[in-house]
């Protein structure tokens, strides 16, 4: 059968689970911190990774049908961007480690902005992850491993030919353009290609973010007309048979302009214990704080900051903090918008999230998300979450403390930790500190350090899972950790 579904396009969003389903971190929500616009200039540079498919064939025995096969990578570039980009090409097992990978990082074939990936370089992933990245730009398209079905069994994958795009945009955010934006939501069964079958039913899930304006045609052929925002994101789905596929696509502004204009929520995601019912006992640790970059310097005291609370999210606004004080749903955020006469308001969103317990009075959150995010204006910067053994976790963001982020283990109980036992795994980046990839007592924490007087990303994503015993045998809950910190000057 089909091993594996294709991994969410974003690096800072794609958190991969200890059980692998990209689904499954989607339907968890956070977005990368922070979102960057870029204006640099000439006018809207873009770098995009074209690719010439998005999957190895294997037939029922594992050998590879056909026998050879590659894959070519294009990055085409724009809007005044020119030299020549760097490929790297890293494998990954259906776990998302390069656990038992031969060569876990294969030297491309090719030469200048096009590259080549075969399958004898592909080896025994599960699944490739290539990125091409320029001046500060970079875009990645991840080829995945399809197996044929034995007798009797079938495997239903599916992937977005174009998982994110970066469409160029004048320095007022109006893009003159969508056209290559879109893409197809491919849909296999095996390896047989169900991509327009009319057992396929496609659509878009919700109400897609940032003044998305997107359609799906029966076809799988997704387009899109709009962007208000300078950010946004579709759920896009397919039904087939009693498979329900679910994929994420995003797309970016690149303007032309003169500076760097950001806006960052600290934290932009947060897990809250809830019991089996719902019920979230404090949500003191459920508010985030906004900063406004212009270039490297805090600007936010001359932008004006206001807020939109999600359905069923109740929410006040105290000088740059978001406070939330209640969440009906088990899922939330908290739109934040920061406006100035003569710039582009700027918009983002604080995502809150509900871990239920298992049992009706205590037990160990599963589906956790947490992150830690850091947009220095100095030399150094750090972002670090902390597992602590009364069942809560923390976050340092640049700061000298940690500050609450949330509970592993609900409610918060003295001495628990010493029940259960963590281990982290790096789906992605890598961590200055913390052990990673081994079962270990609680308290534990990891983060991503970086000092340097230029413009340096220290990031990682974490799948965390909690035990019951010291020899991992006994899993009790999955979640996920994101660590982002950066110095300045920005691109």
């Amino acid at each position: 059968m089909a091993d594996l579904e294709m991994w969410s396009k974003w690096r800072d969003l794609s958190v991969v689970p200890t059980a692998f389903s990209p689904d499954a971190y989607m339907q968890a929500g956070g977005w990368p911190a922070p979102i960057k616009v870029y204006q640099d200039g000439a006018g809207g540079s873009t770098l995009s990774l074209a690719y010439t498919a998005q999957a190895f064939t294997f037939d029922t025995t594992g050998s590879a049908s056909p026998s050879s096969q590659t894959v070519t990578f294009t990055a085409n570039l724009a809007g005044g961007l020119s030299g020549t980009a760097t490929f790297t090409a890293n494998l990954y097992n259906a776990s998302g480690t390069q656990t038992g990978i031969s060569t876990p990082t294969p030297t491309m074939g090719g030469s200048g902005n096009t590259r080549t990936l075969t399958n004898t370089q592909f080896d025994n992933a599960a699944f490739a992850v290539v990125v091409a990245s320029l001046s500060g730009y970079t875009d990645q398209a991840t080829v995945v491993r399809l197996k044929d079905g034995a007798a009797g069994v079938a495997s239903v994958t599916g992937l977005l030919t174009n998982e994110s795009t970066t469409v160029a945009a004048d320095s007022a955010g109006a893009v003159a353009s969508f056209t290559g934006t879109g893409g197809t939501f491919m849909v296999f069964d095996g390896v047989t290609d169900k991509t327009g079958n009319a057992a396929v039913t496609y659509s878009v899930s919700g109400s897609p973010t940032g003044g998305l304006s997107i359609s799906i045609a029966s076809t799988g052929v997704y387009t899109i007309t709009a962007l208000s925002s300078d950010r946004g994101a579709a759920l896009l789905q397919a039904a087939y048979g009693s498979v329900l596929l679910s994929k994420l696509f995003d797309i970016s502004k690149s303007r032309a302009g003169a500076s760097v204009t950001l806006l960052a929520l600290t934290p932009e995601t947060i897990t809250l214990a809830a019991d089996s019912a719902g019920f979230v006992s404090s949500y003191s640790a459920a508010q985030t704080t906004a900063v406004v970059w212009n270039g490297n310097t805090d600007d936010t005291s001359n932008w004006t900051l206001s807020i939109a609370a999600g359905t069923g999210v109740t929410a006040t606004l105290s000088g740059t903090q978001a406070l939330v004080s209640a969440m009906t749903a088990d899922t939330g955020y908290v739109s934040v918008t920061a406006t100035r006469t003569g710039y582009t308001s700027l918009t983002k969103r604080f995502n809150l999230v509900k871990a239920r317990s298992s049992g009706t009075t205590a037990g160990v959150v599963t589906g956790f998300s947490f992150s830690s995010a850091c947009l220095s204006a100095t030399t150094s910067a750090q972002a670090a979450v902390r597992f602590n053994n009364d069942g809560t976790v923390d976050a340092k963001d640049n700061t000298s403390t940690y500050r609450a982020a949330g509970n592993w283990y609900a409610p918060t109980t003295s001495g628990i930790g010493a029940s259960y036992w963590i281990k982290a795994v790096v789906s992605s980046g890598s961590v200055s500190g913390g052990t990673t990839g081994s079962v270990l007592a609680m308290p534990q924490s990891w983060n991503c350090l970086v000092s340097s007087s230029s413009h340096v990303v220290a990031n990682a994503d974490l799948a965390i899972t909690i035990y019951m015993d010291a020899a991992g045998l006994m899993p009790v809950a999955t979640g996920t950790v994101s660590l982002d910190a950066e110095t300045p000057p920005y691109p």
